[in-house]
């Protein structure tokens, strides 16, 4: 084949696949031209020449190249052609082809010739153009005779396989080179951490045996010093307690005697600042044993009805001389007994009522328990005010201890501010929780909610007496809160149920209801917008179609002389805020049952509700032993034991005790724990050591001002079989007394269940003056004589006022005043009759009850008769002398 065919056949081939490359028609000439130019070239100057036709990838742009290689001398001066400074006419074809192309380059030496690339970009459109491709391109040109195709074809594909080769070992080796570097820079990271953790931790090697030695010196410090305060709390509880027990006993024993209003004014201030010091104190206590982590909760049978209630009376006098309204209301779905710690959710309800009261100036406290979830039990205690309120910065710091909200509010109302820190800290131990909504100015409501069991040993739920069911009642107060209480009190015991919140709208609903369903029984508030309760009650008495109806005067404020002006007025009945539920059920039932026949009476009194009788204070004749060193705290001590009906020796220290216990039998011995000589602990060791021998058991009931954890234990340990705490509370050695002394049923002659008539009493048989005489002097029985005349009758109207309200314990307590009165004077059946008074009330005998007092007060203007005789005929002998 001729040079020239060959050039040919080049430019076919180039022809081609720049065509199936995409190149314009006009690029296709320009590259075809060049190309030939250079082929003829290498013919003509070295005889030659090798073509290789490729496509060439440069980023993201491909050529069309060709390459033209020759074996010639080679060109001395590239540059010159280049630059189109030669005029050798090998210069001109090659600068002429540089002309027609994107991309041209030239290599030449004299060793290797002469190689020439030519290149044509491809459009973009076109796409990238791939291997496979190109080898298509190959085999779809036409068959050239000769070797100078299949050398082309051949150095074409291996000419591709170069490439791909080198560029994926280019890709590898790039990733590869990134790897090491990446090790390397990881590999330097950790050798320098390495050096830095094994600087550290040889310092840290020092630091720690410094360390570990200065905290086995702290540990060894904390150990002592929290011996010290532990001893500290001991003695500083006992020190005070002490002297605190004599200061409330002998306010007691001295708010008791005769004193005048002035002097009973002094002795309560006294009273009252003691008890506040005791709490403080308790305060304080309680705070050092939660930090200590040494209080333990109790996990006992209570009421909460009863906890509640009385919580609200105890501080209802309090709150009526700041001129406030407490009211409770408690949930009728709450189980009648539950199991828990009474004595810590009593503790935290008086701190959030006691802040309510001292925090508030007019309106109503709302105490209120519900329950919050029936499956676990839990039970939620709020207490709501309408007092100062707080910012939302002073809740923050609120359950802080030894913190109050303001430093101003500090001043002026007092306190540690350790109460709501103890509550918060209370509630978590018992797994509750506790909060406070408050807007500044508008009052709070301090919670907590704390899960309870409910016990084994739950009886069925007291309700209304079945006659009851479907009484319609109306309650009028102007104050939301109480009638939304009593709305869901009545509603509970099955009764109809109307609210008015003002007089004009309670006469309305009276009169209307009055023509077809009348309204039985109207619940009234005292203090009213417009017109007061008593003046509604008026209307009501003289209104004709309300006559029947039956009316319950109701007041936060009970003013003196306000009950009998009620009665006066025509009122049934006369209650005070906070009533109790059980108080207000029973005016309700005592009201109906007297307009029932005997046959309700009967019915009622079977289904009423029924409490346990108390103990008739009557002398014990079990003897007991005070053992105690202070002078205050003895006196103290006979005078409630002797209040109890108990008589009582003393003995003032260990040794004295072992002494009397030889020749004097003793049902019970009150010990105090620390007495000079010999310590109570020690006495009662070495008492338990006698009844080995002697096989008896005197009960031991340890009395010590310690109330730190740990004494009730260190006192049974010792052989003690209970605990008491100084200040002794009356209360609760009343219930200590009846716990190992329970009363038998032969102290009492007297049948507390007899419903038969009872005669007047014929007080003068029974009334001995000499004795009296003998006991006081002349003088001081005419004394007696005439402050019992003083004050009997104002008791006789107390006792009269309490049964219109069926408040049992206003009836006890004003019962047994009067019977320890009678007593004094050496009356005999009297006594007997105040007792069986008592015991008819409190197990709420309302028939029995106006018998015997209808007995009472005949008995009483025989025996005023009898006394005005006495102090005559004593007058008269003076006169004589």
């Amino acid at each position: 084949m001729s040079e020239e065919q060959d050039v040919v056949l080049v430019r076919q081939c180039t022809k081609e696949i720049a065509s199936l490359a995409g190149l314009s028609a006009q690029d296709q000439t320009r590259l075809v031209t060049a190309v030939s130019e250079i082929v003829r070239n290498a013919f003509q100057y070295a005889g030659s020449a090798r073509v290789e036709i490729a496509i060439d990838d440069r980023a993201d742009q491909q050529y069309v190249l060709v390459v033209v290689c020759d074996q010639g001398p080679g060109i001395v001066n590239t540059e010159e052609i280049l630059s189109g400074s030669s005029k050798a006419k090998t210069g001109r074809g090659i600068l002429a082809a540089r002309r027609l192309v994107d991309r041209f380059s030239i290599e030449s030496t004299p060793e290797t010739g002469t190689s020439v690339s030519l290149g044509k970009e491809i459009p973009v459109t076109t796409g990238l153009i791939t291997r496979s491709m190109v080898d298509g391109w190959m085999e779809r040109l036409p068959k050239a005779p000769g070797n100078l195709l299949k050398e082309i074809q051949d150095q074409h594909k291996q000419l591709l396989q170069t490439l791909a080769d080198t560029q994926n070992y280019k890709l590898e080796l790039e990733r590869q080179l990134q790897h090491v570097q990446q090790l390397n820079n990881e590999l330097e990271r950790t050798n320098k951490g390495i050096f830095a953790l094994y600087k550290e931790l040889d310092d840290s090697k020092i630091d720690l045996v410094h360390k570990t030695e200065l905290l086995e010196q702290q540990r060894q410090q904390l150990q002592e010093t929290t011996r010290h305060k532990s001893e500290f709390l001991a003695n500083m509880s006992h020190e005070i307690r002490t002297p605190m027990n004599g200061v409330l006993g002998m306010t007691e024993v001295l708010l008791k005697s005769g004193l005048t209003e002035k002097q009973r004014e002094y002795a309560n201030t006294i009273r009252q600042a003691g008890k506040a010091l005791l709490t403080v104190i308790n305060e304080v206590l309680d705070f050092s044993k939660i930090e200590a982590g040494k209080l333990t909760l109790e996990l006992i049978e209570f009421e909460p009805v009863r906890l509640v209630e009385d919580i609200a009376e105890l501080l209802a006098g309090q709150a009526k001389q700041n001129g406030l309204t407490l009211l409770t209301f408690i949930d009728p779905e709450i189980p009648l007994i539950l199991r828990g710690d009474p004595v810590r959710i009593r503790q935290i309800l008086m701190n959030f009522v006691s802040n309510a009261i001292k925090f508030s100036e007019h309106g109503s406290i709302v105490i209120r328990t519900v329950l919050e979830s029936k499956s676990s039990n839990t039970i939620r205690f709020s207490v709501t005010d309408p007092g100062v309120g707080l910012a939302e910065h002073e809740l923050n710091l609120l359950f802080e201890p030894f913190v109050q909200s303001e430093s101003s509010t500090a001043r002026k109302y007092g306190g540690t501010g350790l109460g709501l820190s103890i509550s918060k800290r209370l509630v978590e131990l018992m797994g509750g929780t506790l909060g406070v909504n408050s807007v500044k100015g508008h009052g709070s409501t301090f919670w907590f909610s704390v899960p309870l069991e409910v016990s084994s040993s739950q009886s069925v739920k007291d309700l209304a007496p079945a006659h009851l069911a479907g009484l319609k009642v109306l309650i009028v107060d102007d104050d939301r809160s109480a009638c939304e209480i009593f709305h869901t009190y009545v509603l509970s015991w099955g009764l109809r149920n109307g609210v008015a919140t003002n007089v004009e709208e309670a006469l309305d609903l009276l009169r209307n209801a009055a023509k077809s369903d009348p309204y039985d029984l109207a619940i009234i508030d005292l203090v009213m917008p417009n017109m007061s309760g008593l003046q509604l009650g008026k209307i009501i008495k003289e209104d004709d179609s309300l006559k029947g109806m039956k009316t319950i005067l109701i007041t936060a404020f009970d003013k003196p002389g306000a009950g009998e002006e009620a009665i006066l007025l025509g009122f049934d009945a006369y209650l005070t805020k906070p009533a109790r539920q059980s108080q207000l059920l029973n005016v309700i039932a005592a009201l109906i049952f007297e307009s029932r026949n005997d046959e309700r009476q009967n019915e009622h009194k079977d289904e009423g509700i029924i409490l346990t009788s108390a103990e008739n204070q009557l002398k014990r004749r079990e003897l007991i032993l005070l053992a105690e060193d202070h002078p205050v705290n003895q006196q103290v001590g006979i005078w409630f034991l002797k209040e109890l009906g108990f008589e009582a020796h003393v003995a003032e220290s260990g040794r004295e005790i072992l002494e009397i216990i030889k020749h004097t039998p003793y049902s019970l011995i009150l010990m105090d724990c620390e007495m000079p000589e010999m310590d109570g602990f020690e006495a009662t060791r070495r008492i338990r050591k006698m009844e080995t021998r002697s096989g008896k058991h005197i009960p031991i009931v340890a009395m010590t001002a310690h109330a730190i954890e740990g004494s009730r234990e260190q006192c049974l340990a010792a052989g003690m079989d209970d605990y008491i705490s100084k200040p002794i509370d009356p209360d609760q050695l009343k219930f200590i007394m009846n716990k190992w002394l329970p009363l038998n049923e032969d102290l009492s002659s007297i049948n507390h269940n007899t419903s038969q008539s009872i005669s007047i009493l014929d007080v003068k048989s029974h009334f001995n003056l000499e004795e009296l005489k003998a006991r006081v002097g002349e003088e001081g029985a005419i004394k007696l004589l005439k402050l019992f005349q003083y004050h009997a009758p104002v008791d006789l109207r107390d006792i009269a006022l309490a049964i219109k309200q069926c408040d049992t314990a206003q009836i006890s307590h004003t019962a047994h005043k009067l019977n320890g009165s009678l007593t004094s004077l050496c009356s005999e059946q009297l006594p007997a009759l105040m007792i069986k008074l008592e015991d008819a009330a409190i197990q709420r005998d309302w028939h029995e009850v106006h018998l015997l007092f209808k007995t009472l007060e005949k008995s009483f203007a025989q025996l005023e008769q009898l006394i005005d005789q006495i102090l005559e005929s004593i007058g008269a002998k003076s006169s004589e002398a």
